[in-house]
């Protein structure tokens, strides 16, 4: 599965990416690992993927997915929390908002909204921001190493891009994240 990130800031910033992947390569390893553990080549996997595959839905991950899919999640919080940091080192105050919306066929759409202000004083800037952004992130069940790592894209163009404070004297950005 894929989303699309946009963003836009104070002094005309702006990023805008769709497909980008939520992290789902780690269910494809998952499957490659089982593939390859099958004895009686790939005939043999395939006629008991089905039932696996079932299994997987109703009782949920394997072991291994669960764990790759967490080391993920650690990478990609890592690499926004640097992000972030600098951030707050170069363009302060910047106040960041971030929304959610995870699209459903069946019922309603799942929606997140995280806001927070990031100022020079902060001593943890990315612990302020994971505290305000997280919830929202968990709403719309888009907290993936993908998305995580997206972010921390827009966090780092958005430091070395030649803004310019708002009216207010704050620096502002707006992400956007839909699925």
């Amino acid at each position: 599965m894929s989303f699309r990130i946009y963003a836009s800031g104070t002094g005309g910033f702006q990023y805008d990416r769709n497909g980008v992947d939520f992290g789902d390569v780690y269910e494809f390893a998952d499957g490659l690992s089982r593939m390859y553990s099958v004895t009686g080549g790939a005939s043999s996997f395939f006629r008991g993927e089905a039932t696996s595959a079932v299994h997987d839905r109703v009782v949920g991950s394997t072991a291994l997915q669960r764990a790759l899919s967490a080391m993920g999640e650690l990478v990609g919080a890592n690499l926004l929390r640097e992000m972030v940091t600098l951030l707050a080192v170069y363009r302060t105050p910047t106040t960041i908002g971030v929304h959610a919306r995870r699209e459903s066929l069946t019922w309603a759409d799942a929606t997140g909204f995280g806001e927070v202000t990031l100022r020079s004083d902060e001593r943890e800037p990315a612990v302020a921001f994971f505290r305000a952004v997280s919830p929202a992130l968990l709403a719309a069940e888009m907290n993936t190493f993908g998305v995580l790592a997206a972010m921390a894209r827009v966090m780092s163009d958005f430091t070395s891009h030649p803004c310019h404070r708002g009216a207010d004297g704050q620096y502002r950005l707006l992400i956007q994240l839909s699925a």
